[in-house]
């Protein structure tokens, strides 16, 4: 089952307003002439633009054994065996989680993978479900 990112519209506000902003004070501050300012904007927006594509792009799959994170292309596959513990945060954010509300998943390896699936409440549910059946055909082939 896909599940879309949750999106922060202040976030994506912020990535277009802010080089603007970064490039008339950094021209000011610096006395930098037109030219420059000028190439110094298109990068900045160069930068928002790849960032906000890879926050729209982003979504989760569940699949019978594993999540994938998918975004721009780029996959990341987590086996459910994988998976320790499962826990709702509100804390920093990241590409694959761009909003505050956010399902941090921590695996065996301590690594912790934060996400912000737009129904949060229904992925993990879901997720836990997937998880509490995967573990059950783990122990029989054991």
């Amino acid at each position: 089952m896909k599940f879309k990112s949750k999106k922060d519209k202040n976030i994506i506000g912020i990535l277009l307003v802010l080089p603007a902003v970064g490039t008339i004070l950094s021209s000011i501050l610096l006395k930098i002439n037109l030219a420059s300012s000028l190439i110094l904007l298109f990068l900045c927006y160069i930068l928002s633009c790849f960032i906000i594509i890879a926050i729209i792009s982003t979504k989760y799959i569940l699949e019978e054994d594993r999540l994938i994170i998918s975004s721009m292309g780029i996959k990341k596959c987590i086996l459910y065996d994988d998976i320790v513990q499962v826990n709702e945060q509100n804390k920093f954010l990241t590409i694959e989680a761009p909003s505050i509300p956010q399902v941090c998943i921590i695996t065996n390896n301590k690594s912790i993978v934060k996400i912000s699936p737009a129904n949060r409440e229904q992925f993990i549910s879901l997720l836990n479900k997937k998880r509490n059946a995967i573990v059950p055909r783990t122990i029989l082939n054991s």
